[in-house]
């Protein structure tokens, strides 16, 4: 259903926004960065359930690498500044 693809694609659009606004209000990286992840993890999942091949997998899944590094590091950050 293409409202199901609009909507996938506000929410990666919103989430991006919000990781840039995150160098500005620090609380919305982690949750911006984990709507990415899992929406890099839905994105995977169907590359897989589609059997495309491994180099369309690439894109997302360094994008769900890049998402879990930001709240890794983040959380870390935190800690620290604790």
């Amino acid at each position: 259903d293409k409202s199901f693809l609009y909507l996938i694609g506000a929410l990666k659009i919103s989430a991006a926004l919000g990781l840039i606004i995150g160098l500005f209000y620090k609380k919305l990286i982690v949750p911006c960065a984990l709507i990415i992840g899992v929406l890099m993890v839905g994105a995977v999942v169907m590359h897989f359930r589609v059997s495309d091949e491994i180099h369309k997998f690439i894109p997302a899944g360094l994008m769900l690498l890049c998402s879990v590094s930001i709240v890794i590091m983040n959380k870390r950050e935190s800690k620290i500044s604790n």
